[in-house]
């Protein structure tokens, strides 16, 4: 249980096993004929991706984004970048399902939102004895999933993230490059049985050394890890 931390040498190393382990629990789990959710970060998460192992996947994993950019053109769309890798076209063969985040003709980023919090809902409705797993990364600012820093407003930050709600749906502004998120709160990661982090540049150091750390998570999204049932961390920061 918490948070444990294994450290390599690259980066690659570091996604490497962090897909084979992966791998194995899925493996462990689809033995036993339950149904599974699998949540993936976008950005350099995706890296670990590679090594997911084929006979890992099956029918019996339904496959998601752990967060969402909105975008009616869907061109900085997480789901389309996840359809364009190996992986995808790999689970898709093994018969996996999706929970499909692009947005749809003249769909709004609020009913975009809702609809992702329905299938979620609905999921966990259906598979009450099942497990939740994620891989999960952390921005050089701190921020997971499309979680992002808002210190000069605790109010706001536990409004959108700390409430009941599965999904928040908001404008980032300045705070990252995609500014339209779509995203699973704090809430939902309680929900995660097992997360796989993959956290690694040298960038990202100082605030890596601070996810254990006191404070408000409104300055540092990275300290709700601990809310995660069970988490190891893969790095090459030292």
């Amino acid at each position: 249980m918490g948070i444990k931390i294994k450290n390599f040498f690259s980066a690659k190393e570091a996604a490497c096993q962090a897909g084979q382990d992966l791998s194995k629990k899925l493996n462990s789990v689809k033995k036993t004929g339950r149904n599974s959710l699998l949540l993936l970060s976008g950005g350099s998460a995706f890296g670990i991706l590679d090594y997911i192992e084929a006979n890992a996947l099956g029918n019996y994993l339904t496959i998601c984004l752990l967060d969402e950019r909105y975008d009616s053109g869907n061109q900085n769309n997480n789901f389309i970048q996840l359809t364009k890798t190996d992986f995808y076209r790999l689970a898709k063969k093994n018969c996996c399902h999706f929970i499909n985040t692009s947005a749809k003709r003249g769909q709004t980023q609020k009913q975009l939102a809702n609809y992702f919090e329905r299938e979620l809902k609905n999921w966990k409705r259906n598979n009450k004895k099942s497990s939740i797993f994620a891989t999960i990364g952390m921005g050089a600012d701190g921020h997971i999933a499309g979680i992002m820093p808002l210190p000069e407003n605790d109010r706001l930050f536990k409004k959108l993230f700390c409430g009941r709600n599965w999904i928040a749906s908001y404008d980032a502004k300045d705070k990252n490059p995609y500014r339209f998120r779509i995203t699973t709160t704090i809430a939902f990661l309680k929900l995660i049985d097992r997360a796989f982090g993959f956290i690694c540049d040298k960038e990202k150091t100082a605030n890596f050394n601070k996810i254990t750390s006191p404070g408000k998570i409104s300055e540092l999204p990275c300290r709700a890890l601990k809310k995660i049932k069970n988490l190891k961390i893969y790095t090459d920061i030292k």
